[in-house]
């Protein structure tokens, strides 16, 4: 399928496996190529643009605000909506504005793990929040999870 991002005369999308260390590091490089591009003080919703934009260019796929759910005693609840879900692989969580990444943040992106677990198409899923700060910074936590 293609769409505005790959049109028909673009090069091919690439549909070789990347690992998930290398789509990391990509997804390090899109975040602070939007730090860069944007600078500080920039809303949540312009960095996952800018990013999704760098991801794109980098012909790595992506699905952005994705929902999550578990499934419970045989009913589907939402768990919350994720910013990015890179190839999946990856599930980035985007902060702006804050002084840190705090408890509540992480525990919001291993509630977007533990959905992922269930729906497993890879092995290992990485998650990470990027926490674009109000001093300019960019604060990256990661953690590695690996299906059962």
């Amino acid at each position: 399928m293609r769409s505005r991002f790959f049109p028909a005369t673009s090069a091919p999308v690439c549909h070789c496996q990347h690992d998930t260390d290398s789509l990391w590091r990509v997804c390090v490089e899109a975040g602070r190529h939007a730090l860069d591009t944007l600078g500080h003080a920039q809303s949540e919703r312009a960095y996952e643009e800018c990013m999704t934009n760098y991801l794109y260019n980098q012909r790595i796929p992506l699905r952005r605000q994705r929902a999550f759910y578990q499934e419970v005693d045989g009913d589907t609840i939402p768990v919350g909506i994720a910013d990015l879900e890179i190839d999946h692989a990856i599930i980035i969580e985007l902060k702006a504005g804050h002084a840190r990444i705090t408890a509540e943040h992480r525990d919001q992106l291993a509630r977007y793990l533990r959905a992922a677990r269930q729906g497993a198409r890879a092995k290992e899923f990485v998650g990470g929040v990027f926490l674009f700060g109000k001093d300019g910074t960019l604060q990256i936590w990661r953690v590695g999870c690996v299906s059962e």
